[in-house]
């Protein structure tokens, strides 16, 4: 039993468990003191315990590690900025790893931008996009900002579609940006791109 177990970890060790969905065993295996998955979904958002409870402490600072090295990226609709009821950006906004989204971005050009591609890969929602939106890709340099696990308490973690873990269903790996609702831009959109810089925000649609 005890070898099963070591080669559990040197398997996880190995794969970093990249692109492996959050429900497969890959990540089980991070997962400590006897929780589950199911037991972190059972409890109430805005409940929800730290990561480091339920988490190996090995496992968070390795998947934070990715993004501090390479940075993240986030799909944006233009109207969340110019229309939002705030002026600031959403606490602990969603971002996924740089590599990882740089690839789903590759799978949407493929498919002549077909934007359920997005919408699939990203468990947004079917209704997340409107025909008119704007929609841009903005990476997220490591440099300018500091990063944090989900905990499934924020504002973008759907009841429907988060699981622990710091991956989305699809197995996209995700952070949040710990200080985004000190970005105040004021719902004006050229005040939105100089957070980032012109260059790390594209216009896909």
């Amino acid at each position: 039993r005890k070898e099963i177990v070591q080669q559990e970890k040197v398997f996880i060790e190995l794969t970093d468990a990249k692109n492996i969905p959050n429900d497969q065993w890959g990540i089980k295996g991070a997962f400590i003191n006897g929780k589950t998955s199911e037991d972190i979904l059972s409890i109430p958002k805005g409940q929800r315990p730290a990561p480091s409870t339920y988490l190996s402490s090995g496992y968070i600072q390795q998947h934070l590690a990715k993004f501090e090295k390479e940075g993240g990226a986030f799909i944006i609709r233009r109207r969340d900025v110019v229309e939002s009821n705030y002026i600031t950006m959403a606490p602990r906004k969603f971002i996924g790893l740089r590599s990882d989204m740089e690839g789903v971005i590759r799978k949407y050009n493929d498919s002549n931008n077909n934007l359920n591609v997005l919408i699939e890969e990203l468990d947004l929602g079917k209704d997340y996009f409107k025909a008119t939106d704007e929609v841009f890709f903005v990476k997220v340099p490591p440099e300018k900002f500091t990063f944090d696990f989900p905990n499934g308490n924020e504002v973008g973690a759907y009841d429907e579609l988060w699981i622990p873990g710091g991956c989305t269903i699809h197995g996209t790996k995700e952070a949040v940006i710990s200080n985004s609702e000190n970005l105040i831009h004021n719902k004006d959109w050229d005040t939105f791109i100089n957070f980032f810089g012109s260059n790390n925000v594209l216009k896909i649609k």
